[in-house]
């Protein structure tokens, strides 16, 4: 069995929201994404939280796209994990 990773959970409070979380996996000095989780809301939050099966000994972060509109206004913002060694 593979570890498995849980990554990202990130939520945003305004008008509409749209949160896009990636699983990313280091190859040498770049990242690949290896999955995406996507959640939008006209509501008050959205938010990712999911998990997905790794390899051992690879090294892998957490990409969240954060989207949040007050209006016809916009604010975005990236997010990363940490690196973790699974």
């Amino acid at each position: 069995l593979h570890p498995r990773v849980r990554r990202q959970r990130q939520m945003c409070i305004r008008d509409s929201c749209k949160v896009v979380a990636y699983l990313q996996e280091k190859s040498g000095t770049t990242w690949k994404t290896v999955a995406t989780w996507t959640d939008e809301s006209d509501g008050l939050r959205a938010s990712v939280s999911k998990s997905k099966s790794v390899t051992a000994g690879k090294t892998y972060r957490a990409k969240a796209v954060v989207t949040a509109w007050s209006g016809s206004d916009s604010e975005s913002a990236t997010i990363y994990s940490s690196e973790e060694t699974a």
